[in-house]
């Protein structure tokens, strides 16, 4: 079963349990959105990179998400180009972005789907909320085949070579046949949710903590604070 993020098929026992893991992703990304410091920002990266890889994650499938999540983090920090400063404030997004889908797809590749929705809900996520997340991750990289699928039928009928407007009546007919299916698949799912009692159960259970999950917590809460404060930069001067 294939989602929008790397999550493991089979459960691994850890040490930590993934509600640790998840608020120090949390904590890690957060930190690295307010941080105005360059250094700080590299070496929290840096840190809860090490973290996740001593845990199991999967680096080089990393490298590919984020590398097709790269365009997308681009444009997003193009309006900041035409503020004042808007060359260092474009760079402090791309990289903030780089980063925090980096280390998003490292934390993903270390639990599975389940562990990752009992995390949610441990922290209190309501359970309407984390099965909407659920069900995104899910279905995303389906809608994204059938869409990748109907664009080569379109080029296989020579669409690519006809004129301007045959190409633009192919992309409308695309989009729109994307979203008419992602809405009936939508209706689809959540007629079959009902019929399995979604408004009167709880979909996801919440996870346990482990003896280890508060030291560590500790820890890193401590370091990566100072890092996101500039100490790093308050000593290398």
């Amino acid at each position: 079963m294939s989602f929008l993020l790397p999550f493991k098929e089979r459960y691994e026992k850890k040490s930590l349990s993934p509600i640790a893991m998840t608020i120090t992703v949390f904590l890690s990304v957060i930190l690295m959105i307010v941080s105005e410091d360059f250094l700080s920002i590299v070496f929290i990266y840096v840190l809860t990179s090490l973290f996740f890889l001593l845990l199991g994650a999967s680096f080089l499938r990393t490298i590919k998400l984020v590398s097709a999540a790269a365009l997308l983090i681009f444009f997003l920090g193009l309006p900041s180009l035409f503020l004042e400063n808007g060359l260092e404030r474009a760079g402090f997004i791309w990289m903030r972005g780089i980063l925090s889908a980096s280390l998003i797809t490292l934390y993903s590749s270390t639990i599975t789907m389940q562990e990752f929705a009992q995390s949610l809900r441990s922290l209190f996520f309501p359970n309407l909320i984390v099965t909407i997340i659920v069900l995104i991750l899910r279905y995303t990289p389906l809608l994204y085949q059938q869409g990748a699928e109907i664009r080569t039928a379109q080029e296989l009928r020579g669409i690519s070579q006809s004129n301007r407007k045959r190409r633009f009546n192919a992309v409308v007919s695309l989009l729109g046949g994307t979203l008419i299916r992602s809405v009936y698949r939508g209706g689809e799912i959540y007629e079959a949710m009902l019929v399995r009692g979604l408004e009167s159960i709880k979909i996801v259970r919440r996870g346990s903590i482990k003896p280890l999950d508060p030291f560590i917590m500790v820890i890193f809460t401590v370091v990566l604070s100072l890092l996101s404060g500039g100490i790093l930069s308050c000593i290398m001067k």
